[in-house]
C-alpha cells in the first residue's frame, strides 16, 4: 500500500506536471510556426522559380528579338537591292521598248509608203442576193480552201472565172469574200474600177504587199528592209515590186496558214499600156509563190487575158452559163426582188405588179445577165414609175435593150 505523499512531493509532482504541459505546448507552437515558415518559403521559392523562369524567357525572347531584328535588317537591305535592281531593269526595259516603239513608227512609215488604194476591198452589200448562186460560190470556196489535187503542191495556183460582162462575176467575187471573211480566214482583195485614180494596175502590187504584211510579221520585216535599202521600190514598176516586195520575202518566210488573194474583172487593168504588165507578173511569178498563197481571178473574156495560159497547171478556168436553169432561177428571184423595190419606190398600191406576161418579158429581156436585170428596174424607175407594158420595163426588143445598155 502507497503511502500518501506529503506536501512537497505534491508540489513538485505539480510542478512536473505543469512542466510536461508547457513543453507540449511550446513543441505544438514550434511545430505549426516550422510549418507556416516552410510553406512560406516554399511558396516563396515558387515564386523566386517563376521569376527565374521569367527572366529566362525574357532572355530568350530578347535573343530572339535580336536574331529577328538581324533577319529582317539583312531582308530589308536585300529587298532595298531588288527594288534598286527591279527599278534599273525597269528604267533599261523602258528604253528598250522607246526604242523598239521608235524603230516600230518608222517601220510603219516606210509602209505607209506603198499605196493602199482606198476602197478596193471588198463591199458585203455588192454581195449576191440571198439564195442566189450558191453553186458556184461554194464550188469557188470549196477550191481555194481544199487544194485540188490536180494543182501542184509545192506552188500556188489559181481560179480563173472567165465569162461575159453583167454575168455576175463580181457580185460573187464579193459573196465569196464575205463568207470568207466570216469564217476569219487570211482574205486580201483587189476590186478594179474604171476611172477610180486609185484601183487601177499602177496599185494593185503595193495595195496587195499592205495587206499582206498586215497578216504576216515575217514577211512585214522583210518587206520593210527591202524599202529601207531602196525606197524606190514604193513606187517601182509592177514586176520589181512583185519580185522584191512580195516573191522574194513570202518565199523567204513562207506564211504558215493559207492566204487568198481575190482579184475582180482583171480585164479593167487593160485601160493603158500598162494593163499587159499585170497579166505578165501573175503569169510568171505566181507559179513561184509558196503553196499557201491562193488566188481567185475574175475577168471578162479578153485576148490579153488568155496570158494567164502559162500558169498552167497553175491554173484552173470557170464560168458561169448564163442560159443554165439554175442561173435562170436566180435572175427570176432577182428580178422579183428589183421589180418589188420599183413598185415601193414608184408607191404602185397594186401589189399584183407587174403582171405576169409583163415580168416574164422583164426575165427575157435580161437575157440571163444579172446586170441587165438591174438595169431595166433603174430604166424603169428613170421613167418616173410610167407602168406602160414591156416597154417601160427595158424596151420592146431584147436585143436592142442589151445593144443600148452596153451590158455585153
Amino acid at each position: 500500500m502507497n503511502e500518501p505523499l506529503s506536501d512537497a512531493q505534491e508540489e513538485a509532482r505539480r510542478i512536473l506536471d505543469s512542466y510536461d504541459s508547457i513543453r507540449h505546448a511550446g513543441y505544438n507552437q514550434y511545430l505549426e510556426e516550422r510549418r507556416v515558415q516552410e510553406e512560406a518559403a516554399k511558396a516563396l521559392g515558387e515564386e523566386i522559380t517563376e521569376d527565374i523562369q521569367s527572366i529566362l524567357q525574357l532572355g530568350g525572347l530578347e535573343y530572339a528579338i535580336d536574331g529577328h531584328m538581324s533577319t529582317f535588317e539583312q531582308t530589308l537591305r536585300t529587298v532595298e537591292m531588288g527594288i534598286k535592281h527591279s527599278i534599273e531593269g525597269l528604267q533599261s526595259t523602258m528604253i528598250l521598248k522607246i526604242d523598239e516603239g521608235s524603230k516600230r513608227a518608222h517601220h510603219a512609215d516606210i509602209l505607209s509608203n506603198l499605196i493602199c488604194a482606198n476602197g478596193a476591198s471588198w463591199n458585203p452589200a455588192a454581195a449576191c442576193l440571198s439564195g442566189t448562186r450558191l453553186h458556184i460560190i461554194d464550188r469557188t470556196v470549196q477550191w481555194l480552201l481544199c487544194p485540188d489535187s490536180s494543182q501542184p503542191p509545192n506552188s500556188a495556183a489559181c481560179l480563173l472565172l472567165c465569162d461575159v460582162s453583167g454575168s455576175g462575176k463580181t457580185t460573187v467575187a464579193h459573196t465569196v469574200c464575205q463568207q470568207l471573211s466570216s469564217d476569219d480566214h487570211n482574205l486580201i482583195s483587189f476590186f478594179f474600177e474604171r476611172g477610180d485614180p486609185l484601183r487601177n494596175n499602177r496599185t494593185i502590187m503595193s495595195t496587195i504587199t499592205r495587206q499582206v504584211c498586215a497578216l504576216s510579221e515575217a514577211i512585214a520585216t522583210e518587206v520593210r528592209m527591202k524599202l529601207e535599202r531602196d525606197p524606190s521600190l514604193a513606187c517601182a514598176p509592177l514586176p520589181r515590186q512583185f519580185e522584191q516586195l512580195l516573191l522574194v520575202p513570202c518565199c523567204r518566210s513562207p506564211p504558215s496558214t493559207p492566204i487568198i488573194i481575190v482579184i475582180d474583172v482583171l480585164d479593167e487593168a487593160f485601160t493603158d499600156t500598162t494593163g499587159s504588165e499585170v497579166t505578165g507578173v501573175l503569169a510568171q511569178g505566181l507559179p513561184k509563190l509558196p503553196a499557201s498563197f491562193r488566188f481567185f481571178i475574175t475577168s471578162r473574156p479578153r485576148r490579153e487575158i488568155n496570158s494567164l495560159e502559162r500558169c498552167r497547171p497553175h491554173l484552173t478556168f470557170q464560168s458561169i452559163d448564163i442560159t443554165s436553169d439554175e442561173n435562170l432561177a436566180d435572175i427570176e428571184q432577182l428580178s422579183r426582188q428589183k421589180l418589188s423595190a420599183v413598185r415601193d419606190q414608184a408607191q404602185i398600191e397594186d401589189k399584183a405588179w407587174p403582171p405576169e406576161d409583163v415580168f416574164i418579158d422583164f426575165i427575157t429581156l435580161a437575157q440571163g445577165l444579172k446586170r441587165q436585170t438591174r438595169l431595166q428596174a433603174s430604166e424603169y424607175l428613170g421613167q418616173g414609175g410610167q407602168v406602160d407594158g414591156v416597154g417601160a420595163l427595158g424596151g420592146s426588143d431584147s436585143k436592142d435593150c442589151v445593144d443600148s445598155t452596153g451590158a455585153l
